[in-house]
């Protein structure tokens, strides 16, 4: 079975592939450390978000996007940061897992924008999250700022 015949199954996936397979669909639509583009990784995260399946109790989204210092740098970044979370409920705990794609732009906003759009605020509507994301005043990248960097992970939280 091909990787996109994989992904694309109906079949549900582990939460500990999540990333893998993020990454891995990252990796063939050709997002890069050379070909960090911001459309095209919206565009990553909304597919795996529409297409992929996981086997878990919740399955939410999250996105934010906002300024952050990087005091190391002696600077400011702008970040988008798209999460998918799971949650698995185990006897009397619950282990939540998030699978994550942050850009991080440079700094020089024209303004200083902060949004939050949770599925949780849609009834769990995953094409209704998409769309209010996208409806929201402040999703347009960021003007006059390059983008910094892609990153993709898992982690438990």
């Amino acid at each position: 079975m091909s990787f996109f015949e994989k992904l694309f199954s109906s079949k549900k996936h582990s939460v500990e592939d999540a990333g893998t397979l993020l990454l891995s669909l990252a990796k063939k639509r050709g997002l890069s450390n050379e070909n960090r583009d911001p459309v095209l990784a919206w565009a990553i995260f909304k597919e795996f978000c529409l297409t992929c399946q996981f086997t878990c109790d919740d399955d939410a989204l999250l996105w934010e996007i906002g300024p952050y210092g990087n005091a190391e740098k002696g600077g400011h970044s702008f970040q988008w940061h798209l999460v998918r979370q799971f949650i698995v409920e185990s006897g009397e705990d619950e282990d939540i897992s998030q699978v994550y794609m942050d850009m991080t732009f440079s700094g020089g906003m024209e303004e200083e924008r902060t949004a939050v759009v949770w599925s949780y605020d849609i009834e769990g509507d995953f094409s209704a999250f998409f769309a209010a994301a996208e409806a929201c005043p402040d999703f347009s990248l960021p003007q006059g700022a390059a983008l910094l960097s892609v990153s993709v992970g898992l982690d438990k939280v």
